[in-house]
């Protein structure tokens, strides 16, 4: 499931970057914990439950988190790239600036 959940953020990257739907994204929402994954809260108490790991939502990982928030960033860049470029009347789909 978490590798779909990169996936998606990746294609949301790929958005950002595009002028078509760029300007319809607002922000997003990553649930990352220290561990990948959710776990209950056991009926024996707290003291069994594992350091960094949701008792809510199922989360991605530290190691998964990083990788991800580098590709929005790159996205954003992206974004901003374009809206200067549009800003002085640049073609957009040229190099960077």
């Amino acid at each position: 499931m978490f590798s779909v959940v990169i996936v998606i953020f990746a294609f949301q990257a790929r958005q950002l970057e595009s002028g078509d739907t760029a300007s319809l994204i607002m922000g997003v929402m990553i649930e990352s914990n220290i561990t990948e994954g959710r776990q209950d809260i056991p009926a024996s108490g707290k003291s069994t439950l594992k350091y960094g790991q949701s008792v809510t939502d199922a989360c991605i990982s530290w190691e998964q988190t990083v990788p991800v928030l580098d590709r929005l960033r790159e996205g954003v860049r992206g974004r901003r790239n374009a809206i200067w470029k549009a800003a002085r009347g640049l073609d957009v789909a040229t190099a960077d600036a």
